[in-house]
C-alpha cells in the first residue's frame, strides 16, 4: 500500500512482477472476458506462488490449483452443487448443531470468568463444522494443527517462494525448478491422510440421515451427470474446501469481531438489531439473517478493511495481456492489491474508518474476487459467518481484553500470503436476555 502511495496506480514490485491498484486492473486480470477486456488465457495461475503451493502441498489437482480452463470448469462443475442455496439451507441444521455445542463450552468458562481466545474458540468451532460438511464426520483436531502448521511455512516461505516465482520464467532454468519443487511433495502434502480411516467414498455410504447434505454427497452425486472425479481429485478437492474455507471464515469472523469489540457503539447496535428481530436465540436461521442490514454490514466492512484474499495468494502470471492500456509480456507476473483498492480514497470516503452501514454493492469491493475464479463458497462462507456472530453477539455481552496490546492493521498481523497472527481475547458473560429466556 505504500509504494502505490508512493509511486502511483501501477508499480513494478521485484524483478519480473508488476503490481496494480485499480478497479480496472482487477476485472481486466481477474474477471477473464469480462468488460475490461480480459481474456481467459491472458492471465492464469500457472507460475505463480499459489501454483508452486499446489504442486507441493496437495495430493491432485483441484478448484483451487487447476491451471487449464477446461480442467477449472470440469471442477466447478463437479463442486458446484454443493453450495447452490437450496443446499445450503439443508446444510444449515448442521451448522446450527455445531454452534449450539460450541456455545455450551462458552457458557462453562463465562460462569468462570475465563479469559478466551475467541478467535481459537471460532477456529475449531468452523473446523469441526466444514470437516462434517464435507466430509459426514468432523475432522480430528490433529489435522487442524497441521493445517496452522502448513499455513505458517507456507507464509515462512513466501520470500523464497517469490524468488522461485521469477526463476520459473527463465527458459530452461525453470523447467529444472519446476521439476525440482514437484519432486519433493511429501515435505508439504497433508491432504492424503486428512481423512482418519478409510476412503472418501467409504464416507459417502456412510448411514446418516443428513449424508445427502454435505458436499462430498453432492459431489460425488455429479457422476450422474457424466463428471467423473479420481479418488485423489475427490479428497484434494474436498480437502481443499475444509481448509481454505476455515481459514477464509476464521479471518473473516475475528477481524469482524476485532472491529465489533474496538467500539462498543457498533457492538451496540448489532445487538439491538438482532434483539429487536428475534425473540429468541432459537429464531436465528440463515434466511433471516441474510435479510439484516447492520449485521451483513459489519462483516462486509470486515473483510474490505482485512480482506481475506489478498497477498501473494491472488497473483496471475501474464500470457500476453493488456492491463489498464499496458501491455503485459509473456511470463510477467501481476499483482492487483486489494488491500490498497478497498483502502483507497479514489474509491471511498474515511478509507481507514469501520462503518458498518457502508454499501457493499461496489466495483472497489471484491473480496472474493470475480470471473470464473471467484471464490466456489461464497455463499456459505456468508451464511456461517452470519450464524455464528449472531449467535455469538445475541447470546452473550463480550469486553475484548487485548484491546491495547493488539493491534491487526499495519502492526501484530502478517499477510504476506494469508493472515497470521491474529488474536481476539475476551471475557464474556450470558446476556440477560438471554438467560431470561432460559
Amino acid at each position: 500500500m505504500k509504494l502505490h502511495d508512493h509511486y502511483g496506480d501501477v508499480v513494478r514490485v521485484g524483478l519480473n512482477t508488476v503490481s496494480f491498484a485499480t478497479t480496472g486492473a482487477l476485472s481486466a486480470v481477474h474477471n477473464a472476458g469480462g468488460s475490461a477486456g480480459g481474456d481467459k488465457e491472458s492471465f492464469t495461475k500457472k507460475g505463480t506462488i499459489e501454483w508452486l503451493l499446489g504442486a507441493m502441498s496437495w495430493s491432485a489437482t483441484n478448484i483451487l490449483t487447476a491451471v487449464n480452463p477446461k480442467a477449472h470448469e470440469k471442477l466447478r462443475k463437479a463442486v458446484q452443487p454443493a453450495f447452490t442455496i437450496r443446499e445450503l439451507r439443508k446444510q444449515e441444521a448442521i451448522q446450527q448443531n455445531w454452534i449450539t455445542t460450541y456455545h455450551a463450552r462458552l457458557d462453562l468458562d463465562g460462569r468462570e470468568d475465563a479469559e478466551i481466545n475467541i478467535t481459537e474458540h471460532m477456529s475449531q468451532l468452523v473446523w469441526d463444522m466444514l470437516g462434517d460438511l464435507s466430509f459426514g464426520n468432523p475432522l480430528p483436531k490433529s489435522q487442524l494443527v497441521k493445517f496452522n502448521r502448513l499455513k505458517k511455512i507456507a507464509c515462512a516461505m513466501s520470500p523464497v517462494l517469490e524468488v522461485m516465482q521469477n526463476v520459473l520464467a527463465i527458459p530452461l532454468v525453470g523447467s529444472c525448478t519446476k521439476a525440482f519443487v514437484t519432486s519433493f511433495p511429501g515435505m508439504f502434502q497433508i491432504p492424503r491422510d486428512i481423512l482418519p480411516v478409510g476412503t472418501l467414498r467409504d464416507y459417502v455410504t456412510l448411514e446418516r440421515t443428513d449424508r445427502s447434505h454435505d458436499f462430498l454427497s453432492a459431489i460425488v452425486g455429479t457422476e450422474r451427470k457424466g463428471i467423473h472425479l479420481t479418488q485423489d481429485e475427490l479428497q484434494s478437492n474436498a480437502a481443499m474446501l475444509v481448509m481454505v474455507g476455515q481459514d477464509a471464515t476464521v479471518t473473516c469472523l475475528s477481524s469482524t469481531l476485532y472491529f465489533l469489540l474496538r467500539d462498543p457503539n457498533q457492538m451496540a447496535r448489532l445487538r439491538d438489531e438482532l434483539s429487536e428481530t428475534f425473540p429468541t436465540e432459537s429464531e436465528i436461521t440463515g434466511e433471516a439473517i441474510s435479510r439484516l442490514p447492520f449485521l451483513n454490514g459489519t462483516i462486509h466492512e470486515a473483510m474490505r478493511l482485512i480482506s481475506p484474499a489478498n497477498g501473494t495468494g491472488t497473483h496471475r502470471q501474464s500470457q500476453g495481456g493488456w492491463v489498464e492500456g499496458l501491455w503485459i509480456p509473456a511470463g510477467v507476473t501481476v499483482a492487483v492489491d486489494q488491500y490498497t483498492i478497498q483502502r483507497s480514497p479514489k474509491y471511498w470516503k474515511h478509507p481507514e474508518e469501520y462503518r458498518p452501514e457502508r454499501c457493499d454493492d461496489h466495483a472497489a469491493y471484491r473480496p472474493f474476487l470475480l470471473g470464473s475464479r471467484a471464490c466456489l463458497g461464497r455463499e456459505l462462507g456468508l451464511q456461517v459467518a452470519r450464524l455464528v456472530l449472531a449467535r455469538l453477539a445475541f447470546r452473550y455481552e463480550m469486553r475484548m481484553t487485548n484491546k491495547d496490546s493488539f493491534v491487526w492493521e499495519k502492526r501484530d498481523c502478517d499477510s504476506s500470503y494469508l493472515w497470521l497472527g491474529h488474536k481476539v481475547m475476551v471475557r464474556l458473560t450470558e446476556a440477560a436476555a438471554t438467560t431470561e429466556a432460559t
